[in-house]
């Protein structure tokens, strides 16, 4: 190859330093340096014969210098390649040579020792790697590639740099080793492998390739880079980091190759500096500079292109030898001295200085001197290392030049950016330094800015990872089957932060830290507790004291007034403890108010656990003291000495001790203790009170309960007591109200965490104690102290009216007085007034005019608008002092309203005018409307922007199934025809629509109120959680009235999302004070925008009624506000009003302090105008037309001339907003998403929690903060969800429900081998073919391979049964071989014997080849070989059959057939049936023969490896053929079965062929069973004949857990008890035992077939130790007590004759077995069965048999002359959830059965219809409709029976009812018997603990969640009461004992008649076992 001309700077650089040295005199003075230099070629075999070249003769180089060679050789300097430089040292380490390397040259620890006499110029290798790493740190490349020669050296540093780089968490992404070029002829064949190379070197992620740079590295890599172009790929934009064997050099061929591709490249490149006149000494350079110099010419012709020899052909160019070498390119020569030219250059200085020290050192080198002198010449090689190693100097140059230890020059790299030019000039850039000696973390240092990037990166920093780094944040987590760099990034844990990009682990938070939102810094916890100076601590002390303090003025009342009636008739003394205790409790709730400490920690629970128990212990003295008081004034009591204080107060003594006594042992056991709990809260560290002893804790609490409910329960017994003792109502709400509390108190103590725990106690304590202060003494207040003329006997003992209400309602005038009014909208007033004020007091603005205003009121009424609009443009009041003017033609605009009716009602006539109207709520004009209504302004941007804003809410949360709500007008109208579009445009449905009544006057509220109950119902709906309602005030105010009076019906509160539109502000009417707010808890609205004008508050604080003389609303306003009166001679007066009332002391939904949004609109609308006006005022040129005398008159401006300014209206208002209306004349804003947070104090607050901007890109429109948003406290904080129904989970698909709205699907589970794998998925998928679905359907397994092997069970049974009958048949085989003469063998053909058995044995072997593995020729064989011998065995029986007929027909005289008979003929029939059969395989084989197939489809979740058999067709007519031999053998066996004995074998062939033949029927089943299973089978067939039975277990039936009738568990023990009767009597059915068990029918047609079935099918053993076939042991059945139950039993066991006893059956949720106690063992049990269920919830009520009772009935009335008024059928009703609609159904009908003239109701009475009945006649009693008192009659069906869910269902409707019953009589000893049922009465009954735990509502498991109450076991039935549980036995439960007796008797009848029975009779006995049924 052509040299690189680059190179021949080291020759320069090494004349250059000798050249210096030897002019030097003060230098080895009198003795001149010489050199000469041998070409290497970069060859091993020249490099060694070079250096060997040097210890012989050679050519001198340096002029007149003469010597020998041999002895004249001190060092030798070279090479630049390692290799060259090892290839040298291994012949120079001989001879002690010192060797200078000027090139890299890396030692490990061993080569150290081997080449001793190296010394390095570049420091290691090693150096260099570790200075990688710190790189590619630096700029966190972590995913590089690697590429080196493939070479030795390219191999050993692949080796070492991958270590490295993986000990540094660095990763590669391949490596790749480049193809040496070493002649120009392998320039074809190197591109080709190149080639390969690029494609893998653009890899985007992999943008920094480190590089072993020896010059072939550098030069293959450089060609690789230029062969995109060439095969069209694109140039490649890279970082490459090179090492320091570097330099940017080039063949002169190399000229066209582009240095673009190494633009930006790093190099750790050898450290060098100018030594002074080497460039001048460059520049003298010429061809001819010296005669010794054989490089120069060829260096000369290369680097310019030309020739210095003139006769050479083929020349293009004569070198003139005066060409520059300046003039070359870099890649070429450099003028500066290059890193490894200086270090030729300083191993030059480095021997003439060991040269020097030993001339100048004679002292030291005695043995060297002769004559005085030091001859230098004589010095040997090897003795110059001890100088070189203490070499220590400076250069020409400057720098210092030393050698360490290892002979390695102590120095540096430079870290250099190379900079290439389009030219293709470059420069070095030195960007930094690497001192490999320095502090790891100094080594390198580096200069960022100064870097320049590839250009394909526009100087930003390349970026080589493998993925993105991790963020604080994240943690990393390691990608399987990927390299340790790759890696993904999860987030860390709640309570785990990391801190630094890239991670390995999240690092956990101190207790007292938490970790931020995103998880990259802990933050210290706060400490939280409730405190006094919070706000909820505030309210709760005021509210404490607030109470204590009512709860003390009515004490001091009632000590007033204690000599009244009143007070006298309830007790004193118990009402003065009662206050007492009501007052200290609610002082008591101040201890749980401030920081935890010991002492309140100890008295919280105690001190308020033993109050409160006083408290309760007074009203449960009062309620008794009521009660006995009323049952002490019959005659002939004995309870009149328990009347008196003495009972009263040991009670209130005793409830209170037991109290004391807990609270104390909870002090002595574990008392509470302050605690600071840091895991509750994530950001707080809570100080608390850890109660200690939780069971003590709710053990007073539980305390406390059983107190609350025993004065209940007295209470509710006692509520219907005469008047005089009616106290006992008030106790029984009080106790509601303080059950309702506490019973709410425990989950809400429970969810609750911090101080709202506490505080929520607090709130218990205080609310529970109110209610026991309002409901039971504000009346009796009322009473004392207004209406004190009641405060006598005789009005306390008189009887109240049933109605009161006649007066109130007559002194409205529906006519005159409309409901009051709204106080709140009294601030837009206000607000007016504010911004007229502020006006007229701006001197800048409308100078010397003043803004006047008049206000009318429209009473939201259209003719009342209208008037007031007309009004406008007529003479009016005036309101501004001393303003005094024309209305008629001063009038500029008019503002209003806030309604949409009323705004279009002023339009239509201010319209008419053109004058401006500024509508301050909203207004949704259509496209038609813009041009009728254009003179309105709106100052509320358009409803349709809060349809999309509502859209993208319910779009945020996922709500898909919303209810729409809107007032029943047109607006209401207007928006349902708007809406609905939009939601299903947009994929959300409605679930209903409904239109609020309006409610204009009071009269009204009874009859809205009677409408609002139809539809309360409605929203109720649980999937229904979402309301998007159209919030005009009227809507919402109808909407919280009916949530307040629902109420009263004792229906649930709504806890609902509200979402409202922008008319809404929370306001009420002064009635709706008592109003709760609740409902609207958590609402969202889009709410107009509002700001808050400077001063407005300060001008609310100055409104008195007498603020202005002109404001005609003040007075109503403040009258209404304050409930109170301005006019003191009014009459009626409550309170007079002192006018000095403060506006900040009313709630929020009366008046607010700060402005609202439709104030605010008001605000903005009068400037507005004012802007209007005062441009007008402003620009006079403008308005010409106005102009007179020189002045603008503004008051003369018509109201049409203010559209132009309005519209181009744009300026800042005082509260520094920009107001500018659009073109369409509405302003441009947007709209708050406002979350409204309600307290009990009538108080709210706005939370804004949003924004809505219309006017920005549709996905951005909708701003939200989630965490803000506080719900409706029924979600208990929780994401509340609304759609039809939930998401479809992994593993099933949406599929529509039919004639339902498309947000309603069923969700479809995924069919076998289908997956879905996300949520909600539309279809399945498709599994591959070689993998099956999970079990859920949520991801695809791979199925495994399936075959018969040997290693599995059943193939190694298989294997031993087909070797078993294989010895067994060899076996019988040898045995007739050993007997062959005897008779028996002879007579059955011997040889076709020997033939039978030979093929029989031949084919249980060949049955192994169906097991293992299929192959080809495991496949071929299978059928073939089994159908060729099993034909030869069915032949040889063939042959057998026909041969003993022939035999048989034979002896018979005449017979011709003798010729027939012999060995031949049986022979003939095997070899052509066994022929046929041969050629039948064959065919086969050759047409289709069987072949390993993989199947993929039999199994879902396995791959069965099997054989398929090619041709269906030939393997069914091998078998087919085998069919008909078989049966042709059994044809002839059968008709000659009746031969003589001699003969007999037809028998046994008959058997045996019918064995096979019925086997061979098993072809249907071949396609699911295994073939190996039928050909045992019959193998076995032809062996022996056997017979077995089996017996199935039938799974119970396992259903939802329901809760059943009680009353009809004692069916069962009626049923028990019988049986035990029986058993027990010796003389019925001696040493037979009965037994029974039970399934259930559940009252369903299907559940009771089911039932039925299995009774005649084999079922679970009851008995134990007792095994039978039940099918025959079944003798009776007993059930069902519905007439549809026994009718579908009876459908299937009259099939079978099985006896029916028709008697009960009810309903249960679990099937189970009830056994009966074996006597003794060896007894026969003989068993009936009985069908009864206990179960849950009500049965649907079928309507058949309801028919037939009506056809029935109606004639035979008819008959009688009995008419009937009317007909009914009650609805069913099968489950709780169904109640709300059940009610509604039931109310329509309720009113026919008030019909008066009909007294008399007869029912067909089955328990569902009975259960229906009394529901109705309970419900109805919320409507306040009167009781039903009618006659009942009722069927003998009926029973007075509830589920354990009616306890509370009254029974006073059904009094006096008569009944047809079933006659019943107690059969002796049954009490007694019940008497001892415990749960754990019998191990087998199923039944007992549902039953137990239902009928004394406890739990028998300790373990489940959420128990009240353990039951112990040993409560008594007896105490229940009837509905739940009777003692004597009913009349159904005796119909049961009887059919017991029933059955048993026939049986005992049977078994001692044995006469009758003969032919049952065996061995003289009769076995009752064997009776079938219809025997009985």
């Amino acid at each position: 190859m052509r040299s690189v001309t680059k190179n021949y700077q080291h020759i320069l650089a090494l004349a250059f330093a000798v050249k210096e040295l030897n002019e030097n005199p003060s230098f080895l003075p009198n003795i001149s340096l010489g050199f000469y230099i041998l070409n290497s070629y970069n060859l091993g075999r020249m490099t060694f014969k070079a250096t060997l070249s040097l210890l012989s003769a050679q050519q001198k180089l340096v002029p007149n210098f003469s010597c020998e060679n041999r002895q004249k050789i001190k060092a030798a300097i070279g090479g630049l390649v390692s290799e060259t430089s090892a290839n040298m040292a291994s012949i120079l380490n001989i001879y002690k040579t010192p060797q200078l390397t000027h090139g890299s040259f890396s030692l490990d620890e061993g080569d150290i020792q081997q080449f001793s006499s190296i010394y390095r110029m570049v420091p290691g290798e090693t150096y260099e790697y570790r200075g990688v790493v710190h790189l590619l740190h630096h700029f966190r490349w972590t995913w590089i590639g690697l590429l080196a020669m493939d070479d030795d050296n390219g191999n050993q540093f692949l080796q070492r740099i991958v270590s490295v780089l993986s000990e540094n968490s660095i990763c590669f992404a391949f490596t790749y080793k480049l193809t040496k070029l070493t002649y120009i002829e392998e320039g074809s064949e190197f591109f080709v492998k190149q080639a390969e190379l690029y494609p893998v070197l653009m890899d985007k992620k992999t943008n920094v390739f480190y590089v072993y740079g020896e010059p072939p590295t550098m030069i293959a890599l450089r060609i690789t880079l230029c062969l995109g172009p060439f095969i069209s790929l694109p140039p490649l934009g890279k970082v490459w980091i090179v090492t320091s064997h570097w330099d940017f050099e080039s063949f002169s061929i190399q000229r066209i190759v582009d240095t673009e591709s190494l633009h930006g490249a790093l190099s750790f490149t050898v450290h060098s500096n100018q030594p002074p006149g080497f460039q001048e000494f460059l520049q003298t350079i010429r061809p001819s500079w010296a005669r010794g110099d054989g490089f120069i010419q060829n260096f000369w012709e290369q680097a310019f292109s030309c020739s210095l020899n003139p006769e050479q052909k083929e020349i293009k160019k004569i070198c003139s030898g005066e060409e520059k070498l300046e003039s070359l390119p870099g890649t070429m020569f450099e003028m500066h001295m290059t890193g490894h030219s200086y270090n030729v250059y300083n191993a030059v200085y480095a021997v003439a200085h060991a040269l020097h020290n030993i001339h100048t050192q004679r002292s030291k080198c005695r043995r060297l001197f002769e004559g005085g002198r030091l001859d230098v010449l004589n010095v040997q090689p090897w003795q110059l290392h001890r100088f070189l190693r203490s070499l220590l100097f400076n250069n020409s140059a400057g720098e210092t030049i030393q050698y360490d230890q290892d002979g390695e020059l102590v120095t540096g790299f430079d870290v250099t950016n190379w900079v290439t030019f389009s030219n293709g000039s470059f420069a070095r850039v030195e960007v930094g330094r690497l001192e490999p000696r320095a502090p790891s973390d100094k080594q390198l240092t580096l200069n960022d800015d100064q870097i320049v990037w590839h250009r394909s990166f526009n100087q930003v920093l390349p970026i080589s990872v493998c993925n993105d780094q991790c963020q604080p944040g994240y943690s990393k987590t390691k990608k399987e089957g990927e390299k340790f760099c790759c890696y993904d990034c999860t987030i860390c844990p709640e309570g785990m932060i990391s801190e630094q990009k890239d991670m390995e682990a999240c690092v956990k938070c101190p207790d007292d830290q938490y970790s931020s939102k995103d998880h990259n810094e802990c933050i210290l916890k706060i400490t939280s507790y409730l405190s006094h100076e919070e706000d909820l601590g505030s309210i709760l002390i005021m509210l404490a004291v607030s109470l204590s303090l009512v709860t003390a003025l009515v004490l001091g009342t009632f000590m007033k007034y204690k000599n009244t009636p009143i007070v006298k008739a309830n007790n004193r003394s118990l009402t003065y403890i009662l206050l007492l205790s009501l007052l200290l409790c609610f002082l008591s709730s101040l201890l749980f108010i401030g920081e935890p400490g010991k002492v309140t920690c100890l008295l919280r629970q105690t001190t308020f656990g033993l109050i409160f128990s006083v408290a309760l212990s007074s009203v449960l003295a009062k309620t008794i003291t009521v009660v006995l008081a009323f049952m002490a004034t019959k005659p002939g009591s004995h309870l009149r000495k328990w009347v008196g204080k003495k009972m009263a107060h040991s009670i209130v003594l005793s409830g209170s001790l037991i109290q004391a006594v807990l609270c104390s042992l909870w002090l002595y056991i574990s008392p509470p203790f302050p605690k600071m709990n840091m895991d509750s809260l994530p950001r707080k560290i809570i100080l608390e009170c850890n109660e200690g002893s939780a069971t003590m804790f709710y053990s007073v609490l539980g305390y406390l309960g059983f107190l609350a409910i025993a004065s209940l329960t007295v209470a509710f017994l006692a509520r219907k007591l005469p008047d005089s003792f009616n106290e006992a109502k008030f106790i029984t709400f009080s106790m509601l109200v303080f059950c309702s509390v506490w019973f709410s108190f425990v989950p809400s103590y429970l969810s609750s965490k911090g101080k709202f725990m506490v505080a929520v106690e607090i709130f218990s304590i205080l609310s529970s104690g109110a209610g026991l202060l309002g409901c039971i003494f504000f009346p009796k207040c009322y009473i004392i102290l207004l209406r004190p003329e009641m405060n006598s006997r005789e009005q306390i003992t008189r009887k109240e009216p049933k109605v009161a209400c006649i007066d109130l309602l007559s002194s409205f005038d529906p006519y005159s007085n409309p409901v009051k009014s709204v106080t709140k909208a009294y601030q837009h007033i206000l607000a007016l007034a504010f911004a007229v004020k502020e006006l007229n007091e701006n001197p800048n603005f409308l100078p010397n005019l003043s803004l006047g205003f008049y206000i009318i009121n429209s009473y939201n009424l259209g003719r009342m608008t209208f008037k007031a609009t007309l009004s406008l443009l007529s003479a009016q009041q005036k309101l501004v002092p001393n303003f005094s003017c024309e209305n008629r033609h001063k009038i500029k605009a008019a503002i209003g309203g806030l309604l949409s009716e009323t705004s279009a009602h002023m339009a239509s006539i201010l319209n008419i005018y053109k004058t401006p109207q500024l509508t301050h709520g909203s207004f949704s004009l259509a496209e038609g409307d813009k041009q009728q209504f254009t003179s309105i302004y709106q100052m509320v941007p358009s409803e349709t922007y809060q349809y999309r804003g509502a859209v993208h809410l319910l779009h945020h949360f996922r709500w898909t199934w919303i209810g729409l709500l809107a007032m029943d007008d047109d607006n209401g109208n207007r928006f349902m025809q708007r809406i609905v579009p939009i939601l299903s445009e947009n994929s959300i449905c409605f679930a209903f629509t409904y239109k609020l009544p309006k409610l204009t006057y009071m009269e009204e509220v009874s009859e809205i109120f009677i409408k609002q109950v139809e539809w309360y119902p409605i929203l109720l709906d649980r999937k229904t959680n979402v309301f998007f309602v159209y919030g005009e005030p009227p809507a919402v105010m109808a909407l919280r009235v009916t949530s307040y009076m629902a109420s009263f019906l004792l229906l649930p509160p709504l806890g609902k999302v509200w979402i409202v539109t922008s008319h809404w502000d929370f306001e009420s009417f002064s009635f709706q004070r008592i109003v709760d707010t609740e409902l609207l808890h958590g609402a969202l609205s889009f709410t107009v925008h509002s700001n808050q004008p400077p001063g407005f508050q300060e001008f609310l604080q100055t409104i008195r009624p007498s603020w202005a003389g002109g404001d005609g609303f003040i007075q109503n306003f403040w009258e209404q506000a304050f409930s109170c009166s301005l006019n003191p001679e009014q009459k009626e007066i409550k309170k007079i009003c002192s006018g000095e009332e403060k506006l900040e002391s009313l709630p929020g939904t009366m008046f607010e302090m700060h402005m609202t949004g439709h104030s605010y609109n008001v605000y903005n609308a009068v400037y507005a105008v004012a802007h209007a006006l005062h441009n007008i005022h402003t620009q006079r040129s403008k308005c010409r037309r106005l102009f007179e005398g020189g002045r603008l008159d503004v008051l003369n401006v018509q109201p049409w001339q203010l559209h132009k300014f309005l519209r181009r209206l744009l300026f800042n208002n005082s509260a520094g907003e920009t107001i500018q209306y659009g073109q369409d004349g509405e302003l441009v804003t947007g709209f708050d998403v406002t979350n409204w947070v309600t307290f009990s104090n009538e108080s709210f607050a706005r939370v804004k929690v949003g924004q809505l901007d219309p006017h920005a890109p549709s996905d951005k429109q909708l701003s939200l903060n989630d965490d803000q948003i506080v719900w409706h406290r029924s979600f208990n904080q929780v994401l509340p969800i609304s759609v039809c129904n939930d998401q479809c989970q992994p593993g099933y698909s949406k599929t529509k429900k039919e004639g339902e709205k498309f947000c309603c699907y069923n969700c479809t589970p995924c069919p076998e081998g289908m997956i879905s794998e996300q949520k909600d998925m539309d279809a399945c998928i498709k599994c591959p073919n070689d993998q099956y679905s999970s079990e859920g359907h949520n991801e695809c397994i791979p199925k495994v391979t399936s075959y018969l092997s040997y290693e599995e069970d059943l193939g190694s049974i298989l294997v031993m049964l087909a070797l078993s009958f294989s010895l067994v048949t060899a076996l019988v085989l040898g045995t007739f071989m050993k007997y062959k003469n005897t008779p028996i063998v002879k007579a059955n053909n011997r040889s076709l014997t020997y033939i039978l058995l030979f093929s029989l044995l031949i084919c249980f072997l060949s049955s192994l080849l169906f097991i293992g593995e299929p192959g080809k020729v495991t496949c071929l064989l299978r059928q073939t070989t089994f159908g060729l011998i099993f034909s030869v065995a069915l032949s040889s029986v063939l042959a057998k059959t026909i041969t003993v007929v022939l035999a048989f027909m034979v002896t018979k005289p005449g017979s011709h057939l003798r010729k027939w008979v012999g060995k031949k003929m049986a022979h003939s029939i095997v070899l052509s049936g066994s022929l046929i059969q041969a050629v039948l395989c064959s065919l086969w084989l050759y047409i289709s023969p069987p072949f390993p197939k993989m199947n993929m489809d039999s199994l879902p979740r396995k791959i069965i490896l099997e054989c398929n058999e090619g041709s269906a067709t030939m393997f069914y007519s091998v078998l087919g053929y085998l069919g008909f031999l078989a049966i042709a053998s059994l044809t002839v066996a059968f008709l000659a079965r009746k031969l003589p004995d001699s003969f007999n074998e037809a028998k046994f062939i008959t058997f045996k062929m019918a064995i096979a033949v019925m086997t061979l029927q098993q072809l249907s089943c071949y396609p699911a069973s295994m073939k190996i299973f039928k050909e045992a089978s019959l193998v076995k067939g032809d062996r022996e004949c056997k017979c077995t039975s089996q017996t199935k277990a039938i799974k119970p039936h396992q259903a939802g857990r329901q809760r059943s009738v009680t009353k009809n568990y004692q069916h069962i023990l009626a049923l028990a008890f019988a049986v035990k009767e029986l058993n027990e009597n010796p003389s019925i059915l001696p040493n037979i035992s009965l037994g029974f068990y039970i399934l259930n029918s559940y009252n369903r047609g299907r559940m009771t077939f089911k039932a039925t079935l299995n009774l005649l099918s084999a079922q679970q053993k009851l008995v134990p130790n007792f095994s039978c076939n039940n099918q025959q042991k079944i003798k009776a059945v007993i059930g069902g007590l519905l007439t549809e139950t026994s009718a579908h039993m009876a459908s299937i066991l009259n099939i079978y004759k099985t006896p029916q006893r028709v008697t009960n059956n009810n309903f249960h949720t679990y099937i189970r077995w009830y056994p009966m106690k074996p006597t003794s063992t060896g007894e026969l049990y003989t068993y009936f069965i009985i069908l009864v269920g206990l179960g849950l919830g009500f049965s649907l009520w079928m309507m058949t048999m309801e028919t037939i009772f009506l056809q029935r009935i109606l004639p035979i009335l008819s008959e009688n002359s009995i008419c009937f008024a009317f007909t009914y059928r009650l609805p069913e009703l099968s489950y709780l959830k169904d109640l709300a609609e059940f009610f509604v159904k039931q109310a329509d009908w309720y009113p026919v059965l008030m019909d008066r003239k009909t007294n008399v109701f007869y029912v067909y009475g089955e328990p569902p219809a009975i259960m229906n009945l009394r529901l109705t006649l309970y419900l109805v009693t919320f409507f306040s409709l009167p009781p039903l008192g009618k006659v009942w009659i009722i069927t003998s069906h009926w029973n007075f029976e509830s589920f354990s869910i009616q306890r509370i269902v009254d029974t006073e409707s059904l009094h006096g009812a008569l009944s047809l019953t079933v006659h019943s009589k107690e059969p002796p000893g049954f009490q007694g018997f019940l008497q001892t049922i415990r749960p754990s009465w019998t191990g087998g009954d199923g039944f007992i603990q549902n039953f137990w735990e239902q009928a004394f509502s406890c739990s028998l498991n300790p373990e489940p969640e959420k128990i009240k109450k353990i039951c112990s076991g040993e409560e008594k039935l007896e105490r229940l009461p009837g509905p739940v549980f009777e003692m004597h036995m009913t009349g159904y439960s005796y119909n049961v004992y009887n059919a017991v007796y029933a059955v048993a008797h026939a049986l005992d009848n049977i078994h001692i008649h044995r006469s009758k029975c003969r032919r049952l009779a065996e061995g003289g006995r009769l076995d009752v076992q064997n009776i079938q049924p219809w025997q009985v």
